[in-house]
């Protein structure tokens, strides 16, 4: 989405919100003027159809739905976009200590294992390293 389609988007969003706080002030002070009322309410449908007809600018805008959850309990979305962030940073970094601590305890068998049995152990590399000699003469050979 290019500037331009963001500030008329901005606009017409503010434009709507302005007609809900209007509508919302007649209603709370209504003294019966009927005809007020339903300029208001034309209004406020032109500018919802207005912000629907730009509703095509934020195509393919994905928001986490933890943001919405706390747009509607009435809190603030860059707070909680922080929050998911911060989050995801953490779980980031316990996955990433989890496959350390795996790798490490594979290492760790590997050597006893060759202490332990030398010769399946040299097996074992010889068949590990088959497929990638394999791999690596199939790579050669292709134009």
């Amino acid at each position: 989405m290019d500037s331009k389609q963001q500030k008329a988007l901005l606009q017409s969003v503010r434009a709507s919100l302005l007609k809900v706080q209007e509508l919302e002030q007649t209603v709370g002070s209504f003294l019966g003027d009927q005809q007020l009322l339903d300029i208001q309410l034309n209004n406020l449908i032109a500018s919802l159809k207005d912000l629907q007809s730009k509703q095509g600018a934020c195509s393919g805008t994905e928001v986490p739905i933890d943001v919405l959850r706390a747009l509607d309990a009435g809190g603030n979305p860059d707070i909680a976009t922080l929050a998911l962030f911060t989050q995801s940073l953490q779980e980031n970094q316990a996955t990433k200590g989890k496959i350390q601590a795996l790798s490490q305890l594979r290492d760790n068998l590997f050597k006893e294992a060759q202490e332990v049995y030398p010769d399946v152990s040299s097996s074992y590399q010889a068949l590990k390293a088959a497929p990638a000699q394999t791999e690596q003469k199939s790579s050669n050979s292709k134009p």
